[in-house]
């Protein structure tokens, strides 16, 4: 006996939906791959890299707190679309077109663009020498103005 696979496409939403059964549905799949497994590698990779320095050399606040920041901001970026996507699975046809996950899905993809605005701020507020960087450069800038 073979599991039967029905493709479906929606005018509404102009996708194509992949029935698999009582298997995974394929967004789930992609889900576990694209969103939350690089949120555990870089939690654990987090954690393993402050467990190394600490070994070699001792913990530098300074580095601790910009790892820490660093992975906060992802997770907390990429977590949304996540969720909003796991979800999505989950929902009736209908259920999506309503304006609550509308909303939703729209502040999951406005989310991921919060890394890479909050990262250079990160870096800025905990990496001394970076901020000497950047501010070396924007005073050199506004001397070449004047």
């Amino acid at each position: 006996m073979t599991d039967s696979v029905a493709i479906r496409f929606s005018t509404s939403t102009y996708y194509c939906k992949v029935d698999v059964g009582d298997r995974l549905s394929m967004m789930t799949i992609f889900v576990a791959t694209f969103t939350i497994l690089p949120m555990v590698l870089v939690v654990m990779t987090s954690v393993r890299l402050l467990l190394y320095v600490h070994k070699i050399s001792g913990l530098q606040k300074q580095g601790v707190i910009m790892v820490i920041l660093i992975s906060v901001v992802f997770v907390t970026s990429y977590l949304p679309i996540g969720v909003t996507s796991v979800i999505q699975s989950s929902l009736s046809e209908t259920a999506k077109n309503t304006l609550w996950f509308s909303k939703l899905s729209t502040f999951a993809s406005y989310a991921v663009w919060l890394n890479y605005g909050l990262n250079p701020i990160v870096y800025f507020f905990s990496v001394r020498s970076f901020r000497v960087f950047v501010l070396h450069k924007i005073s050199k800038f506004f001397r070449r103005l004047t």
